[in-house]
């Protein structure tokens, strides 16, 4: 009785042969298989091997004595060595690493979901909030209707002017007569305030005073800019701040304001074109290329990219987009997109008047 190795292209195949003599001649007879092993073997296809090995040879414990067993495991262990006690340790360490990683992932994974839902839930409980809110003032009026009390004039709602840290400013004053912050105001699109509502934005213009104290630059901006809207003289407690900003104004923060009217030229061109034209985006990034190509504003498809997602994410067209009236933002990247070439020839012409005073610096 021996053991019979057949190799095959990948695969040695492990078998009992035993041999007998009928009629004077030698005959096979085939007893057991092991199946088969790859070839080269790794460590868990040999415990496997192995095991199969070990569980045959157990129902051949009637025909094969334990000397035999011991021989034929002693030819096997020649061609396919025994898994020792380190190798069995290096795999299960293997296969622990293996666990670690894919739970790991498993953990992160289900993490990552339970705080974008913490997230959504936070953001729902607040428009649950707001509508129930609505929900009790319309069942108020609806009391007062039926109680057959007069109505009352609807109070005008607070237009709100976001800035990029997430800080706002709110004025009873309409969008209707001073427009978007940081749009050019056409003619006949605003009316003049009364006096009682210039009164109302100057008590709410002095809660940014701890803001621009701060030196936030962003917000003396933004009051600057509501002050010449709403036609009233900047308060006196904002002067020394203005005159303090223009003496810091140095070369890195005059031009990180003429990089945001680079992007908002290619933001105005991307969304005019795409909703005039119908383009896709990808078509709508390339004829804004095409377009600007010859501007302050050009740059590759890419650039243009992501300049308009940045300008998606600021206080203007954050502020159009909520609280602005239908179509505005749509006027206002068309009126932006017809002055590209004057903005563009502004930008130039102020680069050059401190080209000589400023260190030179590229704008993307």
């Amino acid at each position: 009785m021996f053991v019979r190795f057949r190799p095959t292209e990948r695969r040695l195949q492990v078998s009992v042969v035993e041999t007998r003599r009928i009629d004077g001649k030698v005959r096979h007879e085939h007893v057991v298989s092991f199946g088969s092993v790859e070839v080269p073997s790794s460590i868990e296809d040999r415990i496997a091997f192995w095991q199969r090995v070990h569980e045959r040879l157990a129902k051949l414990s009637s025909r094969l004595d334990a000397k035999a067993q011991t021989k034929l495991l002693s030819d096997i262990h020649t061609r396919i060595p025994m898994v020792t006690l380190d190798e069995q340790r290096a795999l299960q360490l293997r296969n622990a690493e293996a666990d670690d990683r894919c739970w790991t992932s498993i953990h992160d994974m289900h993490a990552a979901t339970v705080e974008e839902h913490k997230h959504k839930v936070a953001e729902g409980q607040a428009e649950m909030a707001k509508a129930a809110a609505h929900r009790d003032a319309a069942r108020g009026h609806i009391e007062r209707l039926q109680r057959g009390d007069s109505e009352r004039p609807p109070a005008i709602r607070a237009a709100r002017y976001w800035l990029l840290n997430d800080t706002y400013v709110d004025l009873a004053v309409p969008y209707e007569k001073i427009g978007v912050p940081f749009e050019k105001i056409s003619a006949g699109r605003t009316s003049p305030l009364s006096d009682d509502e210039k009164a109302k934005v100057i008590a709410e213009l002095s809660k940014c005073e701890a803001a621009i104290r701060a030196r936030n630059v962003d917000m003396l901006e933004l009051v600057l800019d509501i002050c010449s809207r709403c036609d009233i003289p900047a308060p006196v407690w904002l002067l020394p701040h203005v005159l303090e900003a223009l003496n810091r104004f140095n070369p890195r923060t005059r031009q990180k304001r003429m990089q945001r009217e680079i992007h908002q030229i290619r933001w105005a061109a991307v969304h005019h074109l795409r909703a005039s034209r119908g383009l896709t985006w990808e078509a709508a990034y390339e004829a804004a290329r095409r377009e600007l190509s010859r501007t302050r504003a050009r740059g590759s498809e890419e650039t243009i990219r992501r300049s308009y997602q940045w300008m998606n994410r600021h206080a203007l067209i954050k502020s159009m987009r909520q609280l602005g009236p239908a179509g505005e933002i749509d006027d206002f990247a068309r009126e932006q997109y017809e002055n590209r070439q004057a903005t563009s020839e502004r930008l130039i012409s102020l680069e050059s008047r401190h080209k000589k005073t400023d260190a030179p610096a590229e704008l993307l």
